[in-house]
């Protein structure tokens, strides 16, 4: 119904919208804190730490690392609710 109205180019190009979505976001947003540490680029930490915080005072001697919540994987314990407990997260690994 659709291709009737609008032809099949239409749709063609609707269809491509989302990779062109994928190529500007991955140009624009930043990568992870985690993988600036990996890489040692410390002052790109900075920079976007100072763009969160305008107040941010970064220092050259400043340590970045990962928290230890970061560092383990966790996975969802399910408990039933008439038992009376919660949902809790578990470490792994």
């Amino acid at each position: 119904m659709l291709i009737q109205n609008v032809g099949w180019r239409a749709i063609y190009w609707i269809a491509f919208l989302p990779i062109i979505v994928v190529a500007l976001a991955y140009a624009v947003l930043p990568e992870s804190m985690i993988i600036y540490l990996r890489k040692g680029n410390t002052g790109k930490i900075r920079e976007i730490l100072k763009k969160a915080n305008p107040e941010f005072k970064p220092s050259e001697e400043d340590v970045y690392e990962v928290s230890a919540v970061n560092k383990t994987k966790a996975t969802l314990v399910h408990s039933p609710v008439n038992s009376g407990s919660e949902t809790a997260a578990k470490p792994t690994g």
